[in-house]
């Protein structure tokens, strides 16, 4: 998948290898100068690739929402936090659900947390 912007293109892919050294190195040498790769390695079928871009493309609002539902927030808590009606938060969290393809807010917490811990062990290999 390829994402386009006014200045620069973000290039997402995953690949099964047994030499990921080998073609890390090659992916890197291709790259035009001022290029940044960022790579992480992972068992095959260790995650599930499109989630980024399902969270990349959450609206500000569902990633407001999003980080208070990590703190363990209700409905009415948010509301408040955001002022939004409950009825609105209940809606952006049904919203968030089906994007993120999980069934309960409690699936939603932990998907984030693998996500970020997932995230921590991601190294920049540009020079």
């Amino acid at each position: 998948m390829i994402e386009h912007s006014a200045t620069a293109s973000v290039v997402l892919f995953a690949v099964r290898t047994n030499d990921a050294d080998d073609i890390l190195a090659r992916v890197r040498h291709m790259l035009p100068e001022g290029s940044v790769l960022y790579a992480q390695r992972e068992a095959a079928g260790a995650r599930d690739f499109s989630l980024l871009h399902r969270l990349s493309s959450l609206t500000e609002r569902q990633r407001d929402i999003l980080r208070l539902l990590m703190d363990d927030l209700s409905n009415k808590e948010i509301g408040r936090r955001l002022k939004l009606s409950h009825f609105t938060v209940r809606n952006h969290v049904s919203q968030l659900l089906r994007q993120l393809n999980v069934p309960s807010r409690k699936a939603v917490v932990a998907l984030l947390n693998d996500t970020l811990a997932a995230d921590a062990h991601v190294l920049p290999l540009s020079d």
